[in-house]
C-alpha cells in the first residue's frame, strides 16, 4: 500500500506543471487580408509582421517559450470572409525552433532541414528566419528581464541549411540583461 501511495504521489508530481500566461512574439503572415502591415507596428517585409500574442506556456522555461514562437495560432476574426488556418511564418515554412540551456547560455536553433517556401507568401526562407530571430529576441528579452537576476547570452544557430546557403550568415548572439545589467 505504501509503495502504491508513493508511486501515485511521484507520478502526480511528474505530470504537474504550472500554466502561466506569457507574451510571445511570432512572425506572422498577413496573407488573406487587404493590408501589407499593421498600424503602429513597424514591419521589415510587406505582408508580414512580428507581433506579440498572449499564450499559456507550461513546462521548461525558457525552452518552451522558444517552442511557442513557432506554434501556429490562427488570427481570430470578427468577419466570416477571413479564414487563414495558418499564419505563423515559421510553421508555414516548416522551420523547427528549439531552445535549450547549455553551459549557462540559451542556445536557440532554427532547423531548416524540412524548410519549404510557403505558398502565397512572397518571402524567402532567409527573410522568414530573420523575422523569426526578431521574434525570439523580443520574446526572450521581454520575458527574461522579469525572470532573471543576471545577464545571460543567447546564441542563435541555423542548422539543417544546405552548405553555402546565405541563411547561415544569420547565426548570431545577443545578451539579455538582468536588473542593473549585472
Amino acid at each position: 500500500m505504501k509503495t502504491l501511495f508513493l508511486f501515485l504521489s511521484l507520478s502526480v508530481s511528474l505530470f504537474a506543471s504550472t500554466k502561466s500566461v506569457y507574451q510571445i512574439w511570432q512572425p506572422l503572415s498577413l496573407a488573406g487580408t487587404d493590408v501589407h502591415g499593421v498600424v503602429g507596428i513597424e514591419n521589415t517585409y510587406a505582408g508580414s509582421v512580428v507581433m506579440v500574442r498572449p499564450m499559456v506556456v507550461s513546462g521548461a522555461i525558457p525552452e518552451d517559450l522558444i517552442a511557442a514562437i513557432a506554434l501556429n495560432v490562427p488570427i481570430p476574426s470578427a468577419t466570416e470572409n477571413y479564414a487563414q488556418p495558418q499564419v505563423n511564418l515559421l510553421a508555414m515554412a516548416k522551420i523547427q525552433l528549439q531552445g535549450r540551456l547549455e553551459n549557462g547560455k540559451l542556445v536557440i536553433e532554427f532547423d531548416l532541414s524540412n524548410a519549404v517556401a510557403p505558398e502565397g507568401v512572397e518571402l524567402s526562407i532567409e527573410n522568414i528566419v530573420e523575422l523569426g530571430i526578431e521574434a525570439v529576441q523580443k520574446t526572450v528579452e521581454f520575458n527574461g528581464k522579469a525572470q532573471i537576476d543576471h545577464t545571460f547570452i543567447c546564441d542563435v544557430k541555423i542548422v539543417g541549411a544546405k552548405e553555402g546557403s546565405p541563411v547561415t550568415k544569420l547565426n548570431t548572439s545577443f545578451a539579455v540583461e538582468g536588473p542593473k545589467g549585472e
